[in-house]
């Protein structure tokens, strides 16, 4: 939107030049899917106001946006739709897992003591670890 389109002839890239890596990578990677982001995050809002769906969305957009990194051609709307279709059953068991685990932290943190509330830090630190890996590799 901001920028030039892909569509127009220019000098491009030259063939020699060294693939981007690192912080440039994520850089380059994030403004050029910016508004796709935008969009993915707006329908994952979207597909979790009903709390059941949050897994099934989680797995969408973990698909979405792995295939972002991957440099895979991508459609938000359409892949999204169609990861969300994918496997649906056992994506909103492990959701509700996660929810009812981050609630569990949650809980904990706010009760009253040190250790309970150590306890649900680690819950919390464990569980959002373990599920961020958990969709990436799914997707």
């Amino acid at each position: 939107m901001f920028r030039p389109s892909y569509l127009k002839e220019g000098p491009g890239i030259a063939k020699d030049a060294p693939e981007k890596t690192g912080a440039a990578w994520v850089g380059e990677t994030l403004a050029r899917e910016f508004w796709q982001i935008v969009k993915l995050n707006v329908l994952f809002l979207l597909c979790c106001l009903p709390v059941v769906t949050f897994g099934a969305a989680r797995a969408a957009m973990a698909r979405c946006t792995v295939n972002m990194a991957r440099d895979v051609p991508n459609d938000v709307w359409t892949d999204f739709r169609a990861a969300l279709r994918q496997d649906t059953v056992r994506n909103l068991l492990c959701g509700l897992a996660e929810l009812a685990l981050l609630w569990m932290g949650v809980m904990l943190v706010t009760a009253d003591g040190f250790f309970p509330a150590l306890l649900g830090m680690l819950l919390l630190c464990v569980t959002a670890a373990f599920f961020q890996n958990f969709w990436a590799v799914q997707a």
